[in-house]
């Protein structure tokens, strides 16, 4: 923000409101000055447009269980970005498993379908949960056909764990992982958060920002890490450097 900005935020504060930067947009993400030769995009449904829009010269690997979804990203993203399509799961080992659709109020939420087993509390918003037999991959399998450096987002309703577990190779060479992480109980074995992020240091990451927030109301947030021996983790302090540059 610039300085305007900033004395405005700083009224509004003290009138009890919060000003912050729409964070899910092509914008944001650029700013934060990731460099990616190929991006996976585990997870991706109808599309992800926040990150399209922030690395529109780069290779999309678009990865999915619903292969249906095949038909709705190229008529909306074909003549966009230049990807590729696999329709699988991705895990910690290749294989098969099954895949939960449920529906709720009528419809079948493609987007809420996990490979996890609901528990009772998500069970009872549901009036179905349609089971499939999906492959699943490896993300160390599929990114050998891939240049990097590589990013990752990970929307994989609580099975991102097992994705991390099976990329240990590819994330030696990732520059940031987006990821939807859960933070309420939903699924039965599912993980806190604070395992996510244990997981995700052991490959060397650590929390760099967040997409969106947790909130009190939400499941989930979505979470960039970064690698810890990256610059994102060097010394700075934005307010000791406008301290300093309005002493000069």
């Amino acid at each position: 923000m610039d300085d305007i900005e900033i004395r405005l935020a700083r009224r509004l504060k003290r009138r009890g409101y919060q000003v912050s930067v729409n964070r899910e947009s092509g914008d944001y993400i650029a700013s934060l000055g990731f460099e990616a030769a190929t991006i996976f995009d585990v997870g991706v449904a109808s599309g992800t447009s926040h990150l399209y829009e922030a690395f529109p010269k780069a290779k999309f690997v678009l990865v999915e269980p619903i292969a249906d979804y095949e038909i709705k990203l190229r008529k909306n993203w074909g003549d966009k970005i230049d990807f590729d399509f696999h329709a699988c799961g991705v895990g910690a080992e290749n294989g098969q498993t099954t895949l939960h659709i449920p529906t709720v109020a009528g419809r079948v939420l493609g987007t809420r379908a996990t490979m996890m087993a609901f528990d009772e509390a998500a069970s009872a918003h549901t009036s179905g949960i349609e089971e499939r037999l999906v492959p699943i991959r490896t993300l160390d399998e599929i990114a050998r056909s891939y240049d990097g450096p590589f990013g990752l987002k990970i929307d994989t309703e609580g099975f991102e764990i097992e994705v991390i577990k099976g990329a240990s190779e590819m994330l030696q060479n990732c520059a940031f992982v987006l990821a939807e992480v859960s933070v309420r109980r939903r699924y039965q074995g599912g993980y806190r958060f604070s395992d996510f992020v244990a997981v995700m240091a052991e490959q060397g990451f650590e929390l760099h920002d967040f997409i969106r927030p947790p909130s009190p109301d939400a499941t989930d947030c979505d979470a960039i890490f970064a690698p810890y021996r990256s610059a994102k983790f060097d010394y700075r302090d934005a307010k000791l450097s406008r301290m300093t540059s309005k002493a000069k």
